[in-house]
């Protein structure tokens, strides 16, 4: 009796799923069905050329190549300057706030006294893995780069609002770029801050003596000396330090000097009063890049 009743529980619900399948074929076709029941085999079995396990669903996107570039810069994969510029936001197009956004320095709008009034916050670090860099009594703020603007080695062709240096030592290479006003000697009611900003900061991660060389953040850079024959320039001041601890020169002949004192005991009064000799010293140059 058990065992007939049984049968008649499997013949039910044979017709049952019978039914279900009539109704099914109905809206789709068998072939569609198949297909389907076929692909979900190939998914769950890993074949499938649409998914994987543990594959994105979403293909590449189109921001996903300038993503690449920018990471394999940040691990310090070689990359040629002419192609650094090309690839990031310093390309000839883009405008001061999108490079000035780029090296982490945001403009901030708000009014003042019923007056428009545009600032600037810097999110950048000083270069030395501090948040926040002070600023020198040594700091020229109403600088023009004269060096760059007088030099036959950088003004040609002729300066508008930007100019990008490469310069390079045996073991690093550095990009800046200048923005700068269009006024060579603007008035004092027509005064605009000009910047100067570290790019790019290609170290080759081992010397030769095997020491380790930290890259350098994007940031804007200190001038600290703004003549027709030389520019001289460093990193902001660290909260835990005196001094800046990174100097740089470029000179109107193309030379290049870069020094890095640790502990930021060096005053600027040091590299400002021999400048001129290590400039002659200096076995490396700068060259504009024209982009």
């Amino acid at each position: 009796m058990n065992k007939i009743k049984s049968y008649f529980l499997m013949l039910c619900l044979s017709i049952f799923l019978i039914n279900q399948s009539i109704i099914s074929a109905n809206a789709l076709p068998i072939g569609a069905i198949i297909k389907g029941l076929k692909g979900g085999s190939k998914i769950l079995k890993g074949g499938s050329k649409v998914i994987k396990p543990g594959s994105k669903i979403l293909g590449p996107g189109a921001g996903d190549d300038i993503l690449k570039k920018i990471d394999d810069i940040k691990i310090n994969k070689p990359a040629n300057a002419e192609e650094l510029i090309s690839n990031t936001i310093l390309k000839k197009s883009s405008t001061k706030e999108e490079i000035l956004n780029a090296h982490g320095i945001r403009r901030i709008e708000k009014v003042v006294d019923g007056k428009d009034v545009v600032e600037y916050t810097i999110d950048g670090s000083s270069g030395n893995g501090s948040s926040s860099g002070s600023v020198s009594p040594f700091q020229v703020v109403w600088w023009i780069g004269r060096v760059f603007r007088v030099s036959i080695n950088y003004n040609k062709p002729e300066i508008k609002d930007r100019i990008i240096i490469k310069c390079k030592t045996d073991f690093e290479t550095f990009i800046f770029t200048g923005l700068l006003s269009k006024e060579f000697q603007p008035s004092l009611d027509k005064k605009q801050k000009n910047w100067f900003l570290l790019s790019q900061h290609l170290p080759i991660t081992v010397t030769k003596s095997g020491s380790y060389t930290p890259q350098m953040s994007t940031q804007e850079l200190m001038v600290l000396k703004d003549l027709d024959n030389y520019l001289i320039f460093s990193n902001k001041i660290s909260s835990n330090k005196i001094n800046p601890t990174k100097y740089f020169i470029i000179s109107e002949n193309t030379k290049f000097v870069y020094e890095f004192h640790v502990h930021g005991t060096e005053s600027p009064d040091y590299i400002i009063n021999n400048a001129q000799t290590k400039i002659l010293e200096s076995p490396h140059v700068c060259k504009r890049i024209i982009n």
